[in-house]
C-alpha cells in the first residue's frame, strides 16, 4: 500500500480505522497552527489556507507506504503513522521538527498510539489532540 495525502477528514478517519482494525500498529499525530484565529483575523483566510496547504505537502512528502495524512479541521492536520509505539513516536518527532522549520508561526502537536489508547479512529484522533503541546523550536510571530 502506498502513502497517501488525503484532503478530507472522513477519508483520513477511514484510513485510521482500517489501520486500527488491521492490528493496531498505528498512531495518529495531530499538527495545528497556534493562534489560527488571530492569523485569519490579521491576514485573512487565504494566508492560513496557504500555510496549511504548505504544511500538508511537507507531511505527504515524508510518509511511508501505508501511512496517510489529511485535514481534521481547517487549522489541523492528522497523520497516520504505522509501527510500534517507539518507532511511531520517533517518526512523529521528526515530522514535528520538519514542520516547525517551515513556518514562523508556532505549532502545536499531539500523538497517540492505538496500542496505548482504546477505541476507534475518532477516539485515537481525540487522544492525539488532547496530548497537544507546543512544538519545541517553533518560532513566534507570523
Amino acid at each position: 500500500m502506498s502513502a497517501e495525502s488525503s484532503r478530507g477528514r472522513e477519508a483520513f478517519l477511514e484510513r485510521v480505522a482500517e489501520a486500527v482494525r488491521d492490528g493496531g500498529a498505528a498512531a495518529v499525530a495531530v499538527f495545528a497552527v497556534e493562534d489560527h484565529e488571530g492569523i485569519r483575523a490579521r491576514h485573512g483566510g487565504a494566508v492560513l489556507d496557504s500555510l496549511m496547504t504548505r504544511l500538508s505537502g511537507a507531511l505527504a512528502d515524508g510518509l511511508r507506504p501505508g501511512e496517510a495524512s489529511g485535514f481534521l479541521s481547517p487549522d489541523a492536520l492528522g497523520v497516520l503513522l504505522r509501527g510500534d509505539p517507539e518507532e511511531s513516536r520517533k517518526d512523529f518527532t521528526g515530522l514535528a521538527a520538519r514542520l516547525s522549520a517551515l513556518t514562523r508561526q508556532g505549532l502545536v502537536s499531539g500523538f497517540a498510539h492505538a496500542r496505548q489508547h482504546g477505541g476507534g479512529a475518532e477516539a485515537l484522533c481525540e487522544a492525539a489532540r488532547a496530548a497537544a503541546a507546543p512544538v519545541a523550536g517553533a518560532r513566534e510571530g507570523a
